[in-house]
Formats: structure tokens, C-alpha cells, sequence
């Protein structure tokens, strides 16, 4: 009797293929167990082992731990003895139990199996596509916390407001990751002042408590935090910043959200030079 655990639902398939090319007569038992409490694998095994005629059976252990056989000669004296071995560990008793084992003939129902199989597959891919994105989503949010709990140091914020009054430049901050978009911004800003690009969120907050930009050009979409994350940071440490929000979505809740947290505007693409200049002309930090 063999047992196989690792990828059985593939090679359960495969085996079906055979047994359908030599035209060898055998069953198949559907043993429906996978969420019943009170068992466990090996108790099962020995429970077939024991009581099932063919010893060269393939017994084939899913992913929802459900367990099918293939085997010569099996039939309806199996089943009985299956349900009612169940039936005395289940609690509660359920009122009916025919739903815990099915029987096939192979070359008969060779495609009602099968398609019991690719659901079982599919479910399983759809189970880990949800693990991976549960584990990115913790990974995303651990990521984002490192960043919001990186340090700002006293003597940059202490010293914005100086260094803002002091500098003959305009001095203008574009947090933007799509390449297309920065050379965009930065070309329709020539002629107002000296440009600085960063492209992710760790960027734009060094960058800014660095060199005290006069505005901030903060897309919403960054790819380690989103905008609202640096702009919630930013004005923590420097509540007059002059920030305006930059988003190929220009949705109604983006933007109501943006300005409720403090950005002095939003523009939405096409990024025009008209449309940014006006917010150049609007900054309290540009004499």
C-alpha cells in the first residue's frame, strides 16, 4: 500500500491516466474527512490499512487532508465499515453520513473525479494567493513602520524656518516614482528654481528636513508608503509646510483626504506647468 501526501492531487491525476490507458478495473473512495475534528491522518491509515482487501491500494492524502483511494475489488463493504468507524468518533453524531465516502468506478466516473480533484486544486491555489498576500501585507506594514519611526533630527527642524529666509533659490521637492512623470514635473518647473527629485517615501522625508524645500510635490502613490503616511510626518515636525499632492487618480476622496490632513492643494495629471506654478506662487516660504 502506497501512501502519498506530497503533490498527490497531481499524481493522483496521473495515476488515473494509467489506469485508464492499461484499462485495469479498479475503484476510487472519495473519504471526505478534511474538517471533521477528532482525527488524524495516521488513525485513518491504520483504519484502511486494516480493513481494506487490495494491500497494493494507492492512497492519495489532499491538501485538505481529505483521502482517496484507488484500489481492486474495493465496494460497498468498505464503505460501511468506513462510515460507521467515523460515526463512533464523530460528536455530535451527524443524522446522515453518506457524504463521508464515495465510491467510483474509474473508468466510469473517471471525469467526475477528476473534476473533484482540479477543485481541490484551484482551492488550494486560491488559499495560498491569500497567504502570500497576507504575508506581503504584513511585510508592507512592517516596512512602513521602520520608515515612520525613523528618527528626524532636532538641529534640521529647528533650523527650516532659517535656512528658508537665508537661501536666495527657490528651493522646489518632487516625491514622484514614475520616471515619466518626474522628468514631466521637472521640466514644466524650469525657470522657478532649483528641483529635487526623490522617489520613494524614505527618500522624500530625508530629503526634505535636508534641504527645507519652499514646496513639496508629494505623489500619493509611493511604492514603500503611500503620501499620506510622509505628509502626516512631515507636518509633525514642520506644521507650515507648503505640500501639494500629486496623484494620477484624481479622485473626490483623495482628495478631501489630502486637504483634511493638511496639503495646501492637489494636482491630478496631466501634470501642467500652469497647474504647478500657481501652487509656486501660493508657498508663504517663496519671497
Amino acid at each position: 500500500m502506497i501512501v502519498t501526501k506530497e503533490n498527490a492531487e497531481e499524481r493522483l491525476i496521473h495515476s488515473l491516466h494509467i489506469v485508464t490507458e492499461q484499462k485495469e478495473d479498479r475503484r476510487c473512495v472519495h473519504l471526505q474527512i478534511s474538517g471533521l475534528a477528532g482525527f488524524n491522518e495516521n488513525e485513518i491509515i491504520d483504519f484502511i490499512h486494516e480493513n481494506i482487501e487490495d494491500q497494493s491500494a494507492d492512497i492519495f492524502i489532499c491538501n485538505d487532508n481529505d483521502i482517496i483511494i484507488t484500489a481492486r475489488g474495493i465496494g460497498s463493504p468498505f464503505i460501511t465499515i468506513f462510515k460507521n468507524f467515523m460515526l463512533t468518533h464523530l460528536k455530535p453524531r451527524p443524522a446522515q453520513s453518506f457524504e463521508l465516502a464515495t465510491l467510483f468506478e474509474v473508468r466510469v466516473d473517471r471525469q467526475k473525479i477528476i473534476k473533484i480533484i482540479e477543485n481541490k486544486l484551484a482551492a488550494q491555489k486560491n488559499k495560498d494567493k491569500d497567504q502570500r498576500e497576507e504575508q506581503e501585507k504584513i511585510r508592507t506594514e512592517k516596512r512602513r513602520q521602520k520608515i515612520m519611526d525613523m528618527p528626524i533630527s532636532n538641529t534640521l527642524v529647528e533650523t527650516l524656518p532659517q535656512r528658508r529666509k537665508n537661501r536666495v533659490e527657490t528651493e522646489i521637492l518632487i516625491v514622484e516614482d514614475d520616471p515619466f512623470s518626474r522628468v514631466l514635473i521637472k521640466k514644466s518647473l524650469e525657470g522657478f528654481g532649483n528641483a529635487s527629485i526623490a522617489e520613494d517615501g524614505r527618500m522624500a522625508l530625508a530629503q526634505y528636513f535636508k534641504i527645507a524645500p519652499d514646496i513639496l510635490f508629494l505623489d500619493i502613490g509611493l511604492p514603500d508608503i503611500n503620501g499620506h503616511d510622509v505628509l502626516a510626518k512631515i507636518l509633525k515636525h514642520d506644521p507650515h509646510a507648503f505640500i501639494i499632492m500629486l496623484s494620477g487618480k484624481g479622485d473626490k476622496d483623495n482628495i478631501m483626504k489630502t486637504i483634511q490632513n493638511g496639503a495646501k492643494g492637489f494636482v491630478g495629471k496631466p501634470f501642467t506647468r500652469e497647474k504647478l506654478a500657481q501652487y509656486i506662487q501660493k508657498s508663504p516660504h517663496i519671497r
